[in-house]
């Protein structure tokens, strides 16, 4: 089927390159135009057709993998390699007002991206990170979350995120973008 869709297009684009362009009439134009749609179209089913092609192939793989009982081609087509992570850093994370230290080689540069992107990904140093979820404890321990969605970000809750005030341990421009954030939270959690 694919083959004969690819020899219809063929003809098709071969009848459109063949008017001579130095001589056109309108009335060569339209049929010329009326070969383009049709080009178009032929294309269109082609695509289609190339991809139930490539699910078809897929299905059928599949059901022959499990067939052999090779389970393990089945996982590397469900789930492929992961992609590559984030382009390696060239500074070390410093604290504001620390002079900047630049990594050198392939290991300083493997290690200051470790550094930076866990620092990115580690929870706030305080003891929570949410200040409107609250957990609900029973004797054996916890058994629930409550959410209050209109609690204010207060000090208390600055000192339980940071273990201390937002200004304090950090400048007002980050304390601001902190405190705008858990606003937003609140707001998005309460219309929900």
């Amino acid at each position: 089927m694919l083959q004969q869709q690819h020899s219809k297009y063929k003809d098709t684009i071969r009848s459109l390159l063949s008017y001579p362009t130095d001589r056109l009439t309108l009335n060569d134009l339209s049929e010329w135009h009326f070969i383009a749609k049709k080009a178009k179209k032929q294309i269109r089913t082609l695509i289609q057709t190339t991809q139930h092609l490539r699910q078809d192939e897929w299905i059928n793989s599949k059901n022959h993998a499990i067939c052999i009982g090779k389970i393990g081609a089945i996982v590397r087509m469900m789930n492929p390699k992961s992609r590559t992570g984030p382009i390696a850093s060239k500074i070390y994370p410093a604290k504001q007002n620390e002079p900047v230290r630049r990594a050198v080689n392939d290991r300083e540069r493997k290690e200051a991206t470790l550094l930076t992107h866990q620092m990115w990904m580690d929870n706030p140093p305080g003891l929570k990170n949410c200040h409107f979820i609250e957990t609900t404890n029973y004797q054996v321990g916890i058994n629930g979350v409550r959410i209050e969605p209109d609690k204010e970000f207060d000090e208390n809750a600055e000192w339980k995120y940071l273990e201390g005030i937002l200004s304090q341990k950090t400048d007002e421009q980050i304390a601001e973008r902190i405190r705008l954030a858990h606003k937003k939270t609140t707001c998005i959690i309460s219309s929900d």
